[in-house]
C-alpha cells in the first residue's frame, strides 16, 4: 500500500496540471500573440501548443515515476519542475491582481502543486524512496 503522503501528492500534483491545462486554455489566445514571431504568425499555435504538449508530458512521467515507482529522482525533478513553474509568477501576480481568471488559475495551480511537493518530504513518504533498487516497483505499487 502506498503512503498516504503519495497518495496525496499524485491527487495533488494532477490537480495542478489540470488546472495549469485549463488556464492555459483560458489565456490561449493572449499565449499565442505573445508568442508570435512576425513572418511567422501561423507557427505560433503550433509551437505553443507542442511546447505545452512537451511539458505535460514530462510532468506525467515525473508523476508516473514518484507516484508509482517511488524514484527518488523524479522526486527531485518534481522539485525542479515547481521551481521552473514559479519563473515569471511576479507577473503573474500582477496580472491576477488586474482580474486575469487563467493568471488566478496558474497561481492556485503552483499552490496545489507546492502542496503536492510538501508531500513528499513527509515522514511516511521516506520509505516509497528506500526501495527504489528493489524489484523495479516500490512496495505495494
Amino acid at each position: 500500500m502506498r503512503p498516504k503522503s503519495i497518495q496525496l501528492f499524485e491527487r495533488l500534483y494532477l490537480a495542478s496540471i489540470a488546472l495549469t491545462l485549463i488556464a492555459t486554455a483560458l489565456g490561449w489566445d493572449a499565449l499565442v500573440r505573445g508568442a508570435t514571431i512576425p513572418g511567422a504568425e501561423g507557427g505560433a499555435a503550433a509551437v505553443a501548443g507542442i511546447a505545452i504538449g512537451v511539458v505535460v508530458l514530462a510532468q506525467l512521467i515525473v508523476w508516473f515515476f514518484v507516484a508509482k515507482r517511488g524514484s527518488s529522482v523524479a522526486k527531485w525533478a518534481a522539485v525542479l519542475f515547481f521551481l521552473l513553474n514559479l519563473w515569471g509568477i511576479g507577473a503573474t501576480v500582477q496580472l491576477a491582481m488586474n482580474g486575469s481568471l487563467p493568471s488566478v488559475l496558474t497561481i492556485a495551480a503552483r499552490i496545489v502543486e507546492l502542496a503536492a511537493i510538501v508531500m513528499l518530504f513527509r515522514a511516511d513518504a521516506k520509505p516509497w524512496f528506500a526501495y527504489e533498487d528493489e524489484e523495479d516497483e516500490a512496495p505495494g505499487a
